[in-house]
């Protein structure tokens, strides 16, 4: 296994617990959270999709060391976010920033189409990223999502796969 290989699998218990965060915020907030958490449980869906999508898109911060899907899967693999992708620079400078976008910015965010469509893409996205991983990795993330689904976690009841 190469140095680079050696690291990935390494990184596949931080893949997975972000991952698990994603679909735990995505679908908790169907279950319509009382204001203030509302806003928390938004707020932690939008940045694990946008970690997500910089993940499978293999958009690597110049100067970072960030984890990425082709580290697992090569570079073939295209994977698509439509319904992010409309509002990934609102989200920049809504959550990620404190910009003056925002005073120029005139659409509103309510999040219920739109946390679903979200959802559903990056499960899709999920899905076939663990159905083109080299057995060296597919042991690794079958072993994280196992303990994630164990009877006692929280996480038991959702669909990591």
């Amino acid at each position: 296994m190469s140095e680079q290989e050696d690291r990935a699998l390494k990184a596949v218990h931080h893949v997975v617990h972000d991952y698990v965060n994603l679909v735990s915020a995505g679908t908790l907030i169907y279950q319509s959270p009382r204001p203030p958490l509302n806003s928390h449980v938004q707020y932690s869906f939008i940045v694990q999709c946008r970690k997500f999508a910089h993940f499978f898109l293999n958009r690597a911060h110049r100067g970072y060391d960030d984890i990425l899907a082709s580290h697992f899967v090569g570079k073939e693999i295209q994977f698509g976010f439509k319904e992010w992708s409309k509002w990934d620079d609102h989200m920049d400078k809504h959550v990620f920033h404190l910009s003056y976008g925002r005073v120029k910015n005139t659409r509103p965010w309510t999040g219920y189409d739109e946390n679903r469509e979200m959802l559903d893409q990056f499960r899709a996205a999920w899905r076939l990223f663990l159905s083109k991983l080299p057995d060296k990795f597919k042991a690794e993330f079958d072993k994280e999502i196992a303990k994630k689904l164990r009877p006692e976690s929280e996480f038991r009841d959702l669909d990591l796969r």
